[in-house]
């Protein structure tokens, strides 16, 4: 609510912003607490006997994330580095709250995301990412409450156990990724909403509404969680012959999720003609946007998973990336253990970390509550809810972030089947064998790297250098100072600039004209007209051939032997609307049109400045 309500102030109060947002935020506490003033008193007991071991994994699971808060983001925090640490950063030195042409994710809901501004201001990087870990301990409190009204203090124990534990949660609350607070949102939503056919308290209704509300302005895929719960509701209340108040209670929680995410939904179709910009563009078309660019932006959501054909040559468009229905199976059961292919970056080549992994526990806990027979309303709800969920997951792009929302209901439900199904006990061995393999992954592959540095062993530069490869580029690029504007290509970090950059590659967005593009002259003019004083080229990013990127440094004029591309060589790039600027940039280069400045020995990038 706070950065929903802050994030429409900057749009439209500039130097004034601050004061209002402070305004704003102690006139909501207020009301707040006034409406808190009911409160369901559960006191918690101590655990008693081997039950205090429960507090082993999470209290380590807490801290090594709260020391992936403190230190800097290395190349495994993707997405924290290229939009969501990136687009707060844009919007401080701007001044203002606004669309960024070259980030579309800048149009994506922000109601968490604005929070980044004031971590940011006031204590950098890691008071940003910081947000992210309190939303992580504020729900496993969450979760251990919840769960310990369904099913008893043990129940409890193994529901947290299993919850703080899964890598892609532990991993992701000390970065700046917002997967597990919107995760939190729309998987307490469909919680409380499966609790609605109990009939036993009104408010879980409202609570669902405004925790889906909060949701889908986190996220474009709360907007899936709110039709999965608003429907669920309703097959329920068919089952259980209660389909009126039942539609009643669903039509409430779909009318207070979409007032309070509206607005985002609302700006961008102010902004860019799309209420959920860039996606569907072919249905709502978007302004700075093409087909051409949205279908590179849906290949590469299709890359994630293992439900789709790979394309082959030869292929018909409408074959390339298809559905494959029966690797339903391999997808879900792949979220544990096959998490390569389902978190960025190299997902189309199994490259991608571990850390994305959902595990076993909370899988098993929906299957076994499916075999059980024993599920009552609630359970039996969750289970629907997370089945819709899962096929339209396969469906859509099988990224194991965009399923974290089942995390906190099948966390409630492995806490019931622990104690009270024939299987709990394997399950138990389940969960405490996950627990000890997700802090054995993060305590190898995260804690030992960054504790170094939050220890002060060495320094933050000294270790961002060695974790981030652009970094050295960025410390170049700054020192040019002011009146640089500069063009990456294959580079997205520029959350490391202090100077003005754009995404410069042709899917990013409409900004520079490629398409009226074709001589390095030409180039270099658009360049001009467009204020850039420098272009970066990462010349060999991740998976790219080492033979490619010699092969166009000696297109640039900068390897062995000047060798301009030539011929069908040449028409080929052209006509690739992705790879264009390979032969615009490396002509205008070997023209003496970009002049080089700087530069990695081994030729991985250059830096230019334009003549």
């Amino acid at each position: 609510l706070v950065g929903t309500i802050c994030h429409f102030i900057g749009l439209v109060a500039g130097s004034g912003a601050a004061f209002l947002c402070g305004l704003a935020l102690a006139v909501s506490g207020a009301v707040l607490l006034i409406a808190n003033r009911r409160r369901v008193q559960m006191p918690a007991t101590r655990p008693e006997g081997t039950d205090v071991l429960f507090l082993v994994p999470v209290s380590l699971a807490i801290l090594f994330a709260l020391l992936g808060v403190l230190a800097p983001s290395t190349m495994i925090d993707w997405d924290s580095l290229a939009y969501h640490l990136a687009v707060p950063k844009l919007w401080l030195s701007s001044g203002r709250i606004e669309s960024i042409p070259y980030i579309h994710h800048s149009n994506f809901p922000a109601a968490f995301d604005t929070l980044f501004l004031f971590g940011l201001k006031l204590s950098g990087e890691a008071g940003a990412k910081a947000f992210v870990w309190i939303a992580y301990v504020l729900g496993i409190l969450s979760v251990h409450t919840l769960a310990r009204r369904e099913y008893g203090e043990r129940g409890a124990h193994w529901a947290v156990v299993a919850f703080s534990t899964v890598p892609l949660i532990l991993w992701e609350s000390g970065t700046a990724y917002i997967d597990v607070p919107h995760g939190l949102y729309a998987g307490l939503g469909l919680y409380f909403a499966a609790r609605v056919l109990r009939q036993e308290d009104r408010s879980d209704a409202i609570t669902a509404g405004l925790l889906l509300g909060l949701a889908a302005g986190t996220k474009y895929t709360g907007l899936q969680t709110i039709a999965v719960a608003g429907f669920t509701i309703m097959i329920g209340g068919l089952i259980l012959a209660r389909f009126t108040s039942a539609l009643k209670s669903g039509m409430g929680i779909v009318v207070i999720a979409l007032a309070i995410a509206g607005p985002w939904y609302v700006r961008n179709s102010l902004w860019k003609g799309n209420p959920v910009f860039p996606f569907f563009y072919s249905k709502l078309g978007g302004d700075g946007w093409d087909q051409r660019r949205a279908d590179i932006y849906t290949h590469e959501q299709n890359t994630f998973g293992v439900g789709r054909i790979p394309a082959t040559e030869g292929q018909p468009d409408a074959a390339r990336n298809a559905l494959d229905p029966a690797r339903l199976g391999h997808s879900i059961l792949g979220l544990a253990y096959q998490p390569g292919r389902f978190v960025n970056p190299g997902q189309s080549s199994g490259q991608g970390s571990p850390l994305g992994a959902f595990g076993v526990p909370l899988l098993g806990a929906m299957f076994l509550w499916m075999l059980s027979g024993r599920a009552k309303s609630m359970e039996g709800t969750v289970l629907v809810a997370s089945s819709i969920s899962l096929l339209m997951w396969f469906a859509l792009s099988q990224q194991s972030r965009y399923i974290l929302a089942l995390a906190p209901p099948l966390a409630i439900l492995l806490g019931g089947a622990i104690g009270r199904l024939r299987a709990g006990p394997v399950l138990a061995f389940v969960t405490a064998g996950q627990a000890a393999y997700s802090l054995f992954l993060v305590k190898t592959q995260l804690v030992d790297l960054t504790l170094p540095v939050v220890v002060g062993k060495i320094s933050a530069s000294e270790f961002r250098q060695a974790t981030v490869p652009f970094a050295e580029s960025a410390v170049k690029i700054n020192a040019l100072g002011p009146g640089t504007k500069v063009a990456l290509y294959d580079e997205v970090f520029g959350f490391l600039l202090d100077v003005p950059y754009v995404w410069a590659n042709p899917g990013h967005s409409m900004l520079i004209p490629y398409d009226k593009l074709r001589t390095g002259k030409e180039y270099v003019e658009a360049m001009k007209s467009l204020g850039f004083t420098h272009v970066y080229v990462n010349v060999a990013p991740a998976g790219t051939p080492r033979e490619l990127a010699l092969r166009w440094l000696q297109a640039a004029g900068l390897g062995a032997d000047k060798r301009p591309y030539e011929g069908p060589e040449r028409s080929a790039l052209l006509d690739s609307f992705e790879q264009r600027y390979k032969v615009l940039v490396s002509e205008a280069s070997s023209e003496g049109l970009l002049t080089p400045i700087a530069g990695d020995p081994k030729g991985r990038w250059v830096l230019f400045a334009i003549s």
